[in-house]
């Protein structure tokens, strides 16, 4: 039901309005499904209208009484709408309707710790407790547990938290660690009173991470939802995710390209790059003396390439389109064995050289490499290029989006990159990067954001690979890296819960 996909669509960037004009409308197109009048709820409650979101609710629970997604809604209502005792008995029913609802069971918690009873607590204590044998090392658990421990002067479970937090700081802010050290200090001083504030401080440091900020989504709804609505249908089968049937009249004719004036181009590596004033894409080419547009009468200027001579020939990556200065114009970079430049569109369509300037102390010298790849590392917006040199470390040029670049270096553990990957692997809502080195070696990181990547299990590879790509090949929702090794062999290999799944 597309108007129901709509809703969600509309919930999630906070068209309140939209989303409970969409959800009405699939009330009405398919009044026996439970989920369609649960988010209904979910959006009359965002618009103010207490009532309506009342009587959605119970017809949400009228069609399907057993379900833990409602009750666990239910429950979420309750708890927005300061009724603490409705908000724990639904979250109850939840967590007895499904084992593995561990939303509910963290929410129960939370909500009988803040009833504040002293009866409560051990239950609640017992509910953070199966959540943390399910998620051992999900730092909002473990920080809600460690608070709680000093704040029941439970030492022992209190020293085991610290224990487990400490094997998770590696890669902490420098605040962060010297919250932790605090916390650890007033544990072993016997202050536990100083240790549950000290627990909350961490917390609140920690909180503006992507680390712990990815563990507190798995436990908890977003603090920018009031409720999280259900996503699948509860009565109806849910459409699948299939691809369209084939065109099998589609055919492709070759057409020579046009020589230019001045007669024949040789190329070793090209480029089409769209978006001309007119729509149509210029086909840019290079031999390693020059860049320069073929496919026409009028080539236009030669720009110089940035090469090394016969016997350092552009790779096919030397030339890569991206709009790096965001007016909506595809741009070119340009990357061979004497440096890296930048050639921008201008208005009437033609390149010209306006290499940016770095921001940072860096040789432009040192930016001779391989080739090129577009990608936002930081997810700020703004393309950025992911330069291969020939030997060394990958750079990332960081566009400022104001003319300059800063050049780091957020996969030192590469040396000579071949490939490039960019995509979400791990189905968690950001993409991670997939990496080719010189000698073969393919080496995929997760993404932790804010520019910064964690090492992935590698897979075992009997030859080197030689090229690299992204794509889901069996239509399952998830994306494959496919790979091709020296011996002409196609693979696919994809992230299944914690290891890589590998086929031929």
């Amino acid at each position: 039901m597309r108007v129901f996909y709509r809703g969600l669509a509309s919930l999630e960037v906070g068209l309140l309005s939209d989303a409970r004009d969409q959800f009405v409308r699939a009330s009405e197109l398919a009044p026996r499904e439970p989920a369609i009048h649960a988010n209904l709820a979910v959006a009359r409650v965002g618009v103010g209208d207490d009532g309506g979101a009342t009587t959605a609710l119970e017809t949400a629970y009228a069609l399907a009484p057993d379900s833990a997604a409602v009750a666990f809604l239910q429950g979420q209502l309750a708890s927005f709408s300061g009724r603490s005792e409705e908000a724990v008995a639904q979250y109850r029913r939840a967590a007895a309707l499904d084992a593995d609802h561990e939303q509910a069971r963290f929410a129960l918690a939370q909500e009988l710790e803040r009833g504040g009873a002293e009866p409560d607590l051990p239950e609640a204590r017992r509910w953070l407790e199966e959540v943390l044998a399910r998620r051992p090392d999900n730092l909002a658990v473990l920080l809600e547990r460690a608070r709680w421990a000093a704040r029941t002067e439970d030492g022992d479970v209190l020293d085991d938290t610290i224990e487990r937090l400490t094997q998770r700081s590696a890669a902490w802010p420098e605040l962060a660690m010297e919250q932790l050290q605090g916390l650890s200090e007033a544990a072993a001083g016997g202050d536990l009173g100083r240790a549950a504030t000290m627990a909350q401080l961490l917390r609140n440091v920690l909180v503006r991470t992507p680390a712990f900020r990815e563990d507190l989504a798995v436990v908890s709804v977003s603090a920018e939802q009031i409720a999280a609505p259900l996503m699948r249908f509860l009565a109806m089968p849910s459409p699948p995710s299939t691809a369209a049937a084939p065109d099998r009249t589609l055919a492709y004719v070759a057409e020579r390209i046009q020589p230019v004036a001045q007669g024949t181009v040789e190329a070793a590596a090209l480029a089409i790059v769209p978006g001309g004033e007119d729509g149509t894409p210029a086909i840019v080419a290079t031999a390693g003396e020059t860049v320069r547009r073929v496919g026409r009468a009028d080539a236009g200027p030669e720009i110089p390439f940035p090469g090394g001579g016969p016997a350092t020939g552009p790779a096919a990556e030397a030339l890569l389109p991206l709009d790096w200065n965001g007016d909506y114009r595809m741009d070119l970079a340009v990357v061979g064995a004497s440096g890296f430049g930048l050639l921008t569109r201008n208005e009437d369509g033609e390149f010209e050289q306006n290499t940016p300037v770095p921001a940072n102390d860096i040789d432009m010298g040192s930016l001779a490499g391989y080739g090129a790849w577009a990608a936002d590392i930081e997810m700020d917006g703004d393309l950025d290029i992911v330069h291969g040199p020939l030997d060394a470390a990958p750079w990332v040029l960081r566009n400022n989006a104001d003319g300059t670049f800063e050049a780091v270096r957020p996969f030192p553990a590469v040396a000579g990159l071949r490939g490039f990957g960019w995509g979400d692997l791990d189905v968690d809502g950001d993409p991670d990067a997939v990496l080719l080195d010189a000698a073969g070696g393919v080496h995929p990181l997760e993404n932790l954001q804010a520019g910064r990547f964690g090492g992935w299990p590698a897979w075992e590879a009997s030859r080197p690979v030689v090229a690299l790509a992204l794509g889901d090949l069996n239509a399952d929702g998830v994306l494959d890296v496919v790979t091709l090794d020296a011996a002409g062999q196609v693979s696919r290999t994809s992230w299944n819960d914690g290891t890589w799944d590998r086929e031929p």
